[in-house]
Formats: structure tokens, sequence, C-alpha cells
């Protein structure tokens, strides 16, 4: 929720200064957007996790600001969208073998595909923006009250609550972009956002002789 938070404000920021031209002042608050994402979904656990697999995280943000700097347009915006789930399947690559690796991949690309369509027509369409946008800071309270676990990492549900806070307060302050709303844009986001790293983190299932096979491995 941190991570997805933090990009949906990147992603608001970004929409401010969106022009025909590229604007070199976008850069800085592109990479402290960036590493923000990446401190979130690679700090916990940062020693198991290789060179080769923060590679992949970070290339392709490269190529979308030299994509943005060549003037083909703005698709590091969308592209922070799916970010934190790119990240969780970065940290997973290994763990899919190479026979799920490439549908794995082709997947995330047709989903973020999706999202970025719905995300850009939400925001000329916001029918349910405030209602939506009002349920952001209720996310990590609800995590917090459901999972036991959750609570015996108060300083996690603290952050995420106040990250979903201030994408409400940059969302209510900011002016009309032309015709779309920094509301539909930022609830969208979020639904999107949320509903991608939920679909990258989600485990397979296992076959029944899966837990019988480790445990005789162990």
């Amino acid at each position: 929720m941190a991570a997805v938070a933090v990009s949906i404000i990147g992603i608001l920021l970004l929409l401010l200064r969106l022009g025909t031209r590229p604007d070199p002042e976008l850069l800085p608050g592109y990479v402290v957007v960036y590493a923000l994402i990446g401190l979130f979904m690679f700090g916990p656990g940062i020693r198991e996790v290789s060179w080769g697999q923060l590679l992949a995280f970070v290339v392709p943000g490269l190529v979308m600001v030299a994509l943005w700097a060549l003037g083909t347009g703005y698709w590091g915006g969308l592209w922070l969208l799916g970010l934190p789930a790119w990240a969780i399947i970065c940290r997973r690559w290994r763990s899919y073998g190479r026979g799920r690796q490439a549908g794995k991949l082709a997947l995330f690309v047709a989903l973020l595909a999706a999202s970025s369509l719905f995300f850009v027509l939400y925001g000329f369409y916001p029918i349910l923006g405030l209602a939506l946008l009002a349920v952001v800071p209720a996310v990590p309270l609800a995590h917090f009250i459901a999972s036991p676990g959750y609570r015996h990492r108060p300083l996690q549900a603290a952050t995420e609550f106040l990250l979903s806070c201030a994408v409400v307060a940059v969302a209510l302050t900011l002016p009309e972009l032309g015709w779309t709303s920094p509301e539909g844009f930022a609830s969208a986001g979020v639904l999107v956002g949320l509903l991608m790293a939920g679909w990258a983190g989600r485990r397979p299932i296992q076959s029944s002789n899966q837990p019988h096979l480790e445990n005789h491995q162990r």
C-alpha cells in the first residue's frame, strides 16, 4: 500500500507539468518516486535480492526516461502505475521457473496496458472518484484490523495510513487538469495499483503432493 500510494502521488504531481516538450525539472521527482517505491518493495529482505533483480527493476524506468527525453510521450508516469507489481515480479522471478516466466511477463504487460487505459479513461469520467477516494485511507486500517500479523508492525501500518491520507490530500488540492479530475486519477490509480500488486504477490496453488515432497526433502 505504501508503494502504491507513493506511485499515485508521483503520477498526480507529474501530471501538473505535462506539456508538449520534456521538462528536465521533472526528472529529480521521478527518480525520488522510483527510489521510494524500490525502498518499500526491496527494503525488507534486501540481502536476499540479487543485483540482477535490482537491475531488472531499474532498467525499465531508464527506458521510460529515454523515451520521455526523446519526446515520444510520458510513458514513465504510466509505468509508475505498475511499478509495485513489477518489483514483486523481480523479487520472485527465480521462483517462477522457466516455463512460467514468459507467461508471467506477458500477463503483466497485458494487465499494465489495461490498467493504464482504465486509469486514463477514468480520469475523464470520474463517476465514483470522490467516493472511492474516501475509501483509500480505509484500506490500511482494514488491513490492520483484519490481519493479526500486521498489528505487530505499527510503523508500517502508520506509514501506509499516512501515505494513503497524503494521496487524498494531493488529489483534493490539485487543480482540475483540463477535462480530467485528480480525484478520479487518484482513486483509479490506487485501485489498479493494488489489484496489480495483489495479482503479482499471489502465490500459486500447490498440488496435494507438493507439501509432502517438500517435507521429504527437508
